[in-house]
């Protein structure tokens, strides 16, 4: 499968989406501040069919939460703002 490039950047959050008309089997967010770990998941996770979106930090993360729906998060835990389980408690 082709990697598909992000179509929209909110600070450090990168949003990514599937294919017109492609149906994704669920929506998982992926917080961490490593690029190359974020990349890493949502390569893998976008080749089995999820739609996925990235964030680098918790407060990015929290927001994203917020604003859309996700079924599964994805978090590191040692984050620069605010630690992993915060971001999974709230």
């Amino acid at each position: 499968m082709k990697p598909l490039t992000p179509l929209t950047t909110k600070g450090g959050a990168v949003i990514v989406n599937h294919k017109e008309g492609f149906m994704a089997k669920g929506k998982i967010l992926v917080v961490d501040d490593s690029m190359l770990n974020r990349v890493f998941c949502k390569d893998i996770l976008m080749e089995d069919g999820y739609e996925v979106m990235i964030a680098s930090t918790g407060i990015d993360a929290l927001e994203m939460i917020e604003q859309d729906g996700f079924d599964l998060v994805v978090t590191d835990l040692v984050l620069p703002d605010i630690n992993g389980d915060e971001v999974l408690k709230r």
